[in-house]
Order: structure tokens, then sequence, then C-alpha cells
């Protein structure tokens, strides 16, 4: 169960939100990253990234993650961030626009997914599929790219799914 993790999470996500406005202040004004707040973010992102590894993200182990913003070497989930010795000032003003074409790519690839969905109320299978759809084979079809994603397209009698026919699925000996 991993709610109170999730509950903990939440509250230094808040907490994580105003060190990375300070340290945004602090490198802008002074150069180096607090080690403090360094130490903080990366503590909550391997937090974050233990209780995905045991929750959702990879179901990798059957240890419950610790409670903790260490490593913990006993836990198979690690995530190591090296300290950065020198920073430019000036290109924490800069920076964040480079994220601005990957966000734009990952947004055509995705499709618009979550304003058909909140229109619709059906937050599961209201997407267009963007363009990953297409390029998979399913004609738009969101139920059939999650059922390829997921490995749910093969019936257990071997029979041709729904609306699969020439999509590219196809056993070892074809």
């Amino acid at each position: 169960m991993t709610i109170p993790q999730v509950v903990l999470l939440a509250l230094l996500a808040v907490g994580l939100f105003f060190a990375w406005i300070g340290a945004f202040f602090a490198i802008l004004f002074t150069g180096p990253y607090p080690r403090p707040l360094f130490d903080f973010n990366v503590g909550v992102l391997r937090w974050g990234w233990r209780v995905i590894f045991y929750f959702s993200g990879a179901f990798a182990t059957d240890r419950y993650p610790p409670f903790s913003l260490e490593d913990n070497a006993d836990y198979p989930a690690h995530l190591e961030v090296v300290y950065p010795q020198d920073l430019n000032r000036w290109l924490v003003l800069v920076k964040w626009l480079l994220a601005i074409p990957h966000l734009i790519i990952v947004g055509i690839l995705i499709g618009g997914s979550s304003a058909g969905a909140a229109q619709h109320g059906d937050w599961a299978f209201r997407s267009s599929g963007g363009l990953i759809s297409p390029c998979v084979g399913c004609r738009g079809d969101p139920r059939l790219l999650w059922q390829l994603s997921t490995g749910l397209v093969r019936p257990a009698d071997g029979s041709e799914p729904v609306g699969v026919s020439g999509v590219g699925v196809h056993d070892a000996d074809d």
C-alpha cells in the first residue's frame, strides 16, 4: 500500500516547488547551486523514483520503498545526480526555453488527449492518439493503441483480434 508514500510525496512536492524557485534565484544572483537545496531536490526526486519503481512504473520489486530522501544501498532503485560545480548565472533565464521544442514534439506525437478527455468525461480512452496511432497502424482507435502498447492484442485462442488485421502484430512463425 503506497498511500502514505504518495501523501508524503505530495507534501514534499510543494516543498520541491519552493526549493526550485529558491534555487533559481540563488543561481541567478550568486552563481552556485546551494547544496542543501540541491540535496533536498534530488532527495525528493529519488524518493519519487523509488515509489514509482515499486508501485506503477516498473513493477520491478516487492520491497516497500524506504521513507528517506537519502540513497539506500539495499533498495534496488537508485537515482544519482551529480552536483553541478560550475553554473552560468544567466543561463537559468534561458535553459528552460530549450524544453519548448521537446514539449511541442511530444505534444504532436501524443496528441490532444487530455483536452478531448475532459470534454467527454472519459479519461481512459478519449484521445486522438496523435501520430503514435497511425505509426503503429491503429487507425485512430485509442483502445487498440492501448491494447497494442500493453500487449493485450492477441486473444488466447489465437484468432485474429477485432480490428487488427494488417496492423503488423504477428506471431513469430508468420
